[in-house]
């Protein structure tokens, strides 16, 4: 395995391999990302065409060439009391185990307000950027 330094270093050529499939899937993914917002925007749209389908109800939407099934909603859980299960658990438990979305305490107590309880730190996840160095008609000839 390469060492992981600033500067290229020899790399064994199967590990090019995996490098040189990893950079061509990237440029399609990249390549697909304006089919996979339109996907997204047409489903918007058309699962509106139901708002007052009952959670139970699925229905099917029909064109020439497709049938799309809106399904009945999927069950999810929640609770149903965060001052019950405070009580039922106590303080020390439920503080170890609860936890609040950033989102959350900023909306409640505005952005600068809330960063006075915000810590950063360096510990998010790393990103792995395909550059290419021809283009992937040259590459492949």
């Amino acid at each position: 395995m390469p060492q992981a330094t600033g500067k290229a270093s020899a790399i064994h050529f199967e590990q090019q391999a995996l490098i040189d499939e990893f950079g061509e899937l990237d440029r399609q993914l990249q390549a697909f990302q304006p089919t996979a917002a339109r996907h997204r925007v047409l489903r918007e749209q058309i699962m509106a065409w139901a708002p007052d389908l009952l959670p139970a109800q699925a229905t099917t939407f029909s064109s020439d060439l497709y049938d799309l099934h809106l399904t009945a909603r999927q069950s999810e859980r929640s609770i149903v009391s965060m001052p019950k299960v405070y009580k039922a658990i106590g303080k020390e438990t439920f503080l170890s185990i609860c936890s609040l979305s950033l989102k959350a305490l900023e909306e409640t107590l505005g952005k600068d307000r809330a960063e006075a309880h915000v810590a950063w730190n360096q510990s998010g996840p790393r990103k792995l950027v395909a550059v290419a160095k021809a283009s992937p008609a040259r590459a492949t000839a």
